[in-house]
């Protein structure tokens, strides 16, 4: 893997990963919330968590946190918002664009930000879209796990042991 691509992975895992953990488990602090926004409190500050651990796993296990991170980017990649069911979530460096009601929107993120949202009817937009930085991302480990899977070569099964003929030949002294 590329180092400069590895520093990156960890700035923006790690780091997005704490900054988004932090603002979020802070929110437990809110005490006019019901037991369904606490349950997701609680989701998403595990979501952000796994960011942190696939980045250590990417130092200690590289392939391992190939496959944790590639999954972790790939829940950063769709963007929605409606009336009935809004979705963002965004970690570390965000690229994303998206059309709907209110044309073209695009932005860029550094940080970490997240949305959820159901029958937010007084919400009339409507916009799909993608981050470009979680499709890249998502391509590029995967893409890095399949190098490194073909490169570890499976022991190659030992050859068969010829079958016992019987006795060995006799030898002669010859004197």
């Amino acid at each position: 893997m590329n180092p400069w691509l590895k520093r990156l992975f960890l700035i923006t895992s790690i780091g997005g990963g704490f900054a988004g953990a932090a603002v979020t488990g802070s929110q437990f602090a809110d005490s006019g919330q019901g037991p369904l926004n606490y349950a997701l409190i609680g989701v998403v500050t595990l979501a952000y968590s796994v960011g942190i651990i696939g980045g250590i796993e990417l130092i200690e296990d590289e392939g391992k946190g190939l496959r944790v991170l590639s999954w972790y980017y790939l829940a950063q990649v769709p963007y929605l918002i409606s009336p009935v069911i809004s979705y963002q979530f965004f970690s570390g460096l965000t690229l994303f664009g998206a059309v709907g009601s209110r044309g073209l929107t695009w932005g860029a993120y550094l940080g970490s930000r997240w949305l959820y949202g159901l029958f937010q009817m007084h919400d009339p937009r409507f916009e799909v879209g993608a981050n470009a930085f979680g499709i890249w991302a998502t391509w590029y480990l995967r893409w890095e796990l399949g190098k490194k899977l073909a490169s570890q070569s499976p022991d190659p099964e030992p050859a068969p042991a010829a079958p016992d003929a019987g006795q060995p030949p006799r030898q002669f002294l010859t004197g």
